[in-house]
């Protein structure tokens, strides 16, 4: 069937060709001067010329011979062209291409350049036009034929397999590049997924768009395959060179690089551009102050040290250069690495100083408390001293406020030796404030009872220990107070002092008998808050950290204190603590004697002591 079609093609092609060689040796012949006669033809060309129409055509010819010529030759190629892309090449557009050429020429040669033939002065029977003019509607429809009826599917076939192979060539090309590109441009991407997962969201999305891109392609192609009509087969493959061209991998990658790097240089900016470290107090630092090794570092991708402030705008750089994504990322790395590493800079050098700041705000806080409870006559003079600080005793806590936000600042600037130091400094003054206040509380318990006097704290200076003495004078009139060395002596005008030591040894007999009735008569714990605050603090400063036991001897108390309404007091409350003490001893509730504590469990005993002064503080203040 195809052998036969081929060979009716062929003919038809043939047949079309003989006017243009009958015609293209008549033009050779007129071009080199020969005649019918010259050349040996006109046994051949009389006949024919003498048919009118023909004859005419041939006067024609002559006047026209170059104009003619050139019109034959370009019919002359299409036709052999036609020929040699049916016959050779196969290529079946081709050969439709030349013969609709070659027909669109036939028809301006004969009705063009032959027009006078139709006109009313030519004398040409109709019959003899008619039959002329079927010239080129037999040659133009003989090429036309030709290619039509050409056996093209075997030729589309196999040029649709040839096509199918080489658009999946082409595909796997594209999908190599792809990968190829991305995985060096974009190699070590999910290293930034802590600090841009968007970006790195992003990327995937837009690969796995792609690798959509990609499937569909090698489905397209695989649908091509599976059409068994040549023709059809043929037509699909066009669509998928089509889908196959529009797949372009590097402009793909190029823009998932860009926008992976756009977001990538906003998350920096996001993290890097406003450094903040900040103190316990909720304070940043002014980092700029740190020393060089903190401040300046060095950082991937980037040629000498990189200054804190310039760290953002550092690694901007770095992510919209050229540098690999991996750089990228270990520039970050380093970046964060050098803040961690301010941060546990800092928080090694605030910890002395945060402990101490808090410790002085919280005896400067104590002082205030004791001081509102306004307990004392004298009270408001002690305000003037502790607060106000109108003496050159010390410093009041007015002052000493304004020299922690000093201490503060120093911290923040990151100043941190000179912060420590007054630190140190703010934390003893309001420590002997508090001393100061708590044992004022117990000089007027003693002078109140009339006692003979009191034992001065260490931490008081000379000073204080006359302000107070001078302040408690004001207050009662009737006494007398005089500091020896490290205690304060009371003289009353209008009452008897404590027993002697001969008295005391008198009714010393006596005690044991009345032990348990003191125990029963003494005052209430709301009456003698200083007293016990005091022996607690006593106690707590005696205090071994790590021991679990505690033996203090009553003999170091003043004697205003070593008295049973606060010793029992004392004794009654450390012996509900169950979950600190397991044992309190008190042998006697006034000297001699000793106190003895156990702390519970493991428990220190210095945090026992410290715990259940806080407690009695929090119950009775």
């Amino acid at each position: 069937m195809s052998t036969a079609r081929s060979r009716r093609s062929t003919v038809a092609w043939g047949g079309a060709g003989l006017p243009l060689i009958v015609t293209l040796g008549q033009t050779v012949m007129a071009l080199f001067g020969y005649t019918s006669a010259s050349a040996g033809v006109e046994p051949v060309t009389g006949p024919l010329l003498s048919i009118t129409v023909l004859y005419e055509a041939a006067v024609i010819f002559k006047q026209s011979s170059g104009l003619v010529l050139g019109l034959f030759l370009l019919i002359a190629v299409a036709w052999a062209t036609q020929g040699v892309t049916m016959h050779r090449l196969e290529h079946r557009e081709a050969s439709y291409g030349t013969a609709t050429l070659g027909s669109v020429l036939f028809f301006v040669l004969f009705f063009g350049v032959y027009a006078p033939l139709y006109g009313n002065d030519a004398g040409i029977a109709s019959v003899q036009l008619g039959l002329f003019s079927l010239v080129p509607v037999g040659a133009s429809g003989l090429m036309v034929y030709a290619a039509y009826d050409y056996p093209w599917s075997q030729t589309v076939d196999r040029a649709a397999s040839e096509e199918i192979g080489e658009v999946e060539a082409d595909l796997d090309r594209v999908e190599t590049t792809f990968r190829e590109t991305f995985d060096r441009r974009l190699d070590d991407y999910q290293s930034l997924a802590e600090l841009a997962p968007d970006a790195v969201r992003t990327v995937e999305d837009r690969r796995r768009e792609f690798d959509d891109q990609l499937t569909g392609a090698r489905e397209l192609i695989a649908d091509c395959r599976a059409v068994s009509d040549p023709e059809e087969r043929y037509s699909r493959v066009g669509d998928a060179r089509q889908r196959v061209d529009g797949l372009q991998p590097e402009a793909v990658v190029d823009r998932i690089e860009s926008g992976f790097r756009d977001r990538v240089a906003d998350a920096v900016r996001g993290e890097f551009g406003d450094i903040v470290v900040e103190s316990s107090f909720g304070t940043p630092y002014e980092v700029v102050n740190l020393p060089t090794d903190y401040r300046e570092f060095d950082i991937a991708g980037v040629d000498g040290a990189v200054h804190i402030r310039e760290l953002d705008r550092t690694l901007v750089e770095v992510v919209e250069s050229d540098a690999s994504v991996g750089t990228v990322a270990a520039a970050v790395d380093d970046a964060r690495q050098a803040l961690d590493r301010i941060e546990r800079h800092v928080a090694d050098r605030e910890e002395p100083v945060v402990t101490a700041v808090e410790t002085a705000e919280s005896d400067l806080d104590t002082v205030a408390s004791e001081l509102d409870r306004d307990r004392l006559p004298f009270t408001d003079r002690l305000r003037e001293i502790a607060v106000a600080g109108r003496t050159d005793a010390t410093r009041g806590t007015r002052e000493l406020q304004r020299e922690l936000r000093r201490v503060r600042d120093l911290l923040h600037d990151c100043e941190f030796d000179t912060a420590s130091r007054e630190a140190a400094t703010v934390g003893e003054a309001a420590d002997r404030l508090v001393v100061f206040v708590e044992f004022a509380g117990s000089v007027w318990s003693a002078v109140d009872a009339r006692a003979s006097g009191a034992n001065v704290p260490a931490e008081l200076t000379d000073d204080l220990v006359r302000s107070l003495a001078e302040a408690v004078e004001r207050a009662d009139e009737a006494v007398a107070v005089g500091h020896d060395d490290d205690r304060l002596v009371f003289e009353y005008a209008d009452a008897t002092t404590e027993p002697t030591a001969a008295e005391e040894d008198e009714a010393e007999s006596a005690s044991d008998s009345t032990t348990a009735t003191n125990e029963e008569t003494v005052a209430q714990a709301d009456a003698v808050i200083d007293e016990v605050l005091y022996v607690l603090r006593e106690l707590s400063a005696t205090a071994e950290s790590g021991d679990t036991f505690l033996q203090y001897n009553l003999e170091d108390l003043p004697s205003s204190m070593a008295n049973p309404d606060v010793l029992v007091n004392l004794r009654r409350f450390a012996e509900r603590q169950t979950d600190l003490f397991d044992r309190v001893d008190l042998q006697s509730p006034e000297p001699p004697g000793f106190l003895e504590l156990t702390a519970a469990g493991d428990t220190n005993i210095e945090e026992a002591v410290a715990t259940t002064r806080e407690r009695f503080r929090d119950r009775h203040v």
